[in-house]
């Protein structure tokens, strides 16, 4: 108990901010491989990136990216949307889905 107590006092604003840059470090250097490996086994990274978030505006192509990095987090925390078409039968078979 007196060891929780010393963490919780150790957690700052100053922490959160490392671990959440930490975070989002982790998360990118993930994502950009993931992304060159979809590159080179022909993806349409257009679709992939609409599927998604089909309603986002890139003001460059570049930033896509983000879309897969969005997709990543979602998984990590749990908020992941699949598509309509994967909901559908997701009930009976969710262990079994793989997307993308």
């Amino acid at each position: 108990m007196e060891q929780e107590k010393k963490i919780i006092k150790t957690f700052t604003h100053s922490s959160f901010e490392d671990i959440f840059k930490s975070t989002r470090k982790a998360i990118h250097d993930f994502a950009k491989p993931l992304i060159a490996s979809m590159k080179v086994s022909y993806w349409d990274l257009d679709q992939a990136a609409n599927a998604i978030e089909n309603s986002a505006v890139y003001a460059k192509i570049s930033h896509k990216k983000y879309a897969f990095e969005t997709y990543v987090t979602r998984r990590i925390t749990g908020t992941a949307r699949l598509p309509l078409s994967l909901r559908l039968h997701s009930n009976s078979s969710r262990h079994l889905l793989r997307w993308p």
